[in-house]
């Protein structure tokens, strides 16, 4: 046995997900040639306590990915050489030296030394060297003095295979394949974020076509699935449906999710907010708009709302432009107006209260991203799925600022507000002189209006309110 010298100790990552069967075996067949070892993954009380006896580590973790549990595990420790497994892994003496002699050398840079399988799969070994495409292999991983390294990033030199090999046991029963293969898809959609952040729908649908096609092939034909059997057909379309359930997970974790504007808030330099409604939808808006000023501070934000409205927002300071709409447009006026607030190049429309007609027109204006946020109908036309998973007396307020929160925002006002010249303060006083209202005191203003018959307080209350309030204050 060759010991690794003090300086280069090496510290072995066992990522542990699934059945635990070889979890201890595995564990033992390394405990005699490496003093360091740390599993990471859900808590075996069964394993755990022998584990610990013997001198191991173990981290709870209840993360499906390889690559995070791994990553864990270089957390919390303070090492320059990383041996990273599986737990169904057995490591053959000669690769077992080959690791050892080469943690003695020094490498120039960062640098990862692949590890070859010998793959058992359905309780059968396999003839040919069929490993799941999202799945990282194992490996001796050289950081260095850089103890912040991402291995998922993957920033490394490769060298070729160490000497020896590992003999892996995978999944035993196809179950077990199909429950991994969510986790695969997971990943795989990890993976096609970082090299491709910016995919949309349909280049996505188109991606999936091509790598699903490509990725049989390679499995079935080139790296001859065709000749394991049973094995084989398995492997290479569960395979397949990894790479399509991960193009699809791309689109639910970083499109529907918002994920893509939230990366790239910095972009963002023009807003539209769109909020065609009654006046007391469109003073809510202002919350919406107050949260934009302060959390992306720089962007130039504007308003489209009713002609009726326009007032609300006229002294507002956080506002570059306010466009308004009549209550009943022609095709003319949406025509004109979608070809105006298109040459304004918006990067991000927020349709705060998404129906058909505010719908209509979203569509047509050109913006880069759009919210159409809807808590009554279906949400559609929409870069982001704000949904309507929330307590039933959720405030509009709150409605209004999930758009936020979808893009990574954390609303700090809530309160809408209003900015009132001076010379409107003095026409109030005036009116209120004039009707008779003392300014010294309390003013309750009473609206018994609805518009839906089902809110209606009734009217007999709102005069019991009154009559209490005169006869009490």
């Amino acid at each position: 046995m060759i010991s690794p010298s003090a300086e280069n100790s090496i510290s072995v990552i066992i990522a542990h997900r699934g059945s635990d069967h070889h979890l201890l075996g595995a564990f033992l067949n390394l405990n005699l040639w490496f003093s360091d070892i740390t599993l990471v993954g859900p808590g075996c009380a069964t394993i755990l306590e022998e584990i610990k006896i013997r001198g191991g580590d173990w981290i709870e973790s209840e993360a499906s990915n390889i690559r995070e549990l791994w990553q864990k595990g270089i957390q919390s420790k303070n090492s320059s050489w990383y041996l990273l497994l599986e737990g169904r892994e057995y490591l053959s003496t000669v690769l077992k030296e080959s690791i050892v002699e080469t943690s003695n050398s020094a490498p120039a840079r960062q640098t990862w030394f692949q590890i070859e399988r010998e793959i058992f799969l359905l309780k059968q070994r396999l003839k040919y060297p069929l490993e799941w495409t999202h799945d990282p292999r194992p490996g001796l991983l050289f950081v260095g003095t850089d103890k912040s390294v991402q291995i998922d990033q993957l920033p490394f030199s490769e060298e070729g295979l160490l000497k020896g090999k590992s003999t892996y046991f995978a999944e035993s029963t196809v179950a077990e394949v199909v429950t991994n293969t969510m986790h695969r898809a997971e990943q795989a959609a990890d993976q096609l974020y970082r090299t491709s952040p910016g995919l949309g729908p349909f280049a996505l649908v188109s991606r999936a076509l091509t790598a699903s096609l490509s990725n049989f092939f390679k499995n079935w034909i080139l790296r001859k699935g065709v000749r394991e059997g049973f094995e084989g057909l398995v492997f290479s379309m569960l395979d397949l449906v990894a790479v399509v359930l991960g193009h699809l997970r791309y689109h639910e974790k970083y499109i529907r999710s918002g994920r893509q504007i939230k990366d790239r808030l910095d972009s963002i330099k023009k807003i539209l907010v769109i909020k065609l409604r009654g006046l007391g939808d469109a003073v809510i808006a202002t919350s919406v708009i107050r949260n934009i000023n302060r959390l992306m501070p720089g962007v130039s934000i504007s308003v489209l709302t009713f002609n009726f409205c326009k007032p609300l927002f006229g002294n507002n300071p956080h506002l570059e432009a306010v466009y308004g709409l009549s209550g009943e447009p022609d095709k003319g006026e949406l025509s004109r107006l979608a070809s105006q607030l298109s040459r304004k190049n918006f990067d991000l429309i927020l349709n705060l209260h998404a129906r058909n007609l505010s719908l209509r027109l979203a569509r047509k204006i050109k913006a880069r991203w759009r919210i159409n946020r809807s808590y009554f109908i279906r949400e559609k036309y929409s870069d982001v799925m704000v949904g309507s998973d929330h307590a039933l007396d959720k405030t509009s307020i709150e409605r209004d600022l999930d758009c936020l929160r979808a893009i990574g925002l954390d609303p700090i006002e809530k309160s809408p507000e209003l900015f009132v010249t001076a010379d409107e303060v003095a026409w109030a006083k005036k009116y209120l002189n004039e009707l008779g209202v003392r300014s010294s005191k309390k003013l309750i203003v009473i609206h018994p209006a609805v518009t839906q018959p089902y809110r209606h307080w009734g009217l007999d209350r709102f005069i019991m309110l009154s009559k209490q309030l005169i006869e009490g204050y």
